[in-house]
């Protein structure tokens, strides 16, 4: 490749083809722009903008995680076996995917004389009892309906 000559052009008439020292300058130049480009190219095509709820406060969050157990751990977010991960830990992550945790809540209940510890996900008491279809109109609650369960 030889260049037109031109008046002003220092490279007018010039050859690169036939020229090693151009060559050994170029390439290495070259081969860095190439390498700039399509490494930031894959670091973009990586990035994912995903929703994350964990008990009913969301967040938008950019994220290289490839599954939702990679973006549970980055975000130092730990899960029991009461607990509610959807999609399911393991599923792979797209752009504008959202991932819901709801943590499990221990509530203890005495019905008919019976006691026992159940679990739930539910935030309230009356979220709890209409999860499992208890209906409670007249019933004795040793807290208000509207009571937080903590965790």
């Amino acid at each position: 490749f030889t260049r037109k000559p031109s008046a002003g052009n220092p490279l007018a008439g010039k050859s690169f083809a036939r020229n090693p020292d151009t060559l050994r300058r170029f390439v290495p130049k070259a081969l860095v722009v190439a390498f700039l480009a399509g490494g930031t190219t894959a670091f973009v095509a990586d990035d994912k903008a995903v929703r994350l709820d964990i008990d009913g406060t969301p967040r938008t969050l950019h994220t290289f995680a490839d599954d939702v157990t990679e973006l549970l751990a980055d975000e130092g977010v730990t899960v029991g076996p009461h607990d509610v991960v959807a999609p399911a830990p393991g599923a792979g992550l797209d752009h504008g995917d959202e991932v819901v945790v709801r943590y499990g809540r221990p509530l203890d209940l005495t019905l008919d004389g019976h006691h026992s510890r159940v679990w739930t996900t539910a935030g309230t008491v009356e979220g709890a009892l209409r999860a499992f279809g208890i209906r409670a109109e007249g019933a004795y609650l040793s807290v208000s309906r509207s009571a937080r369960i903590a965790r």
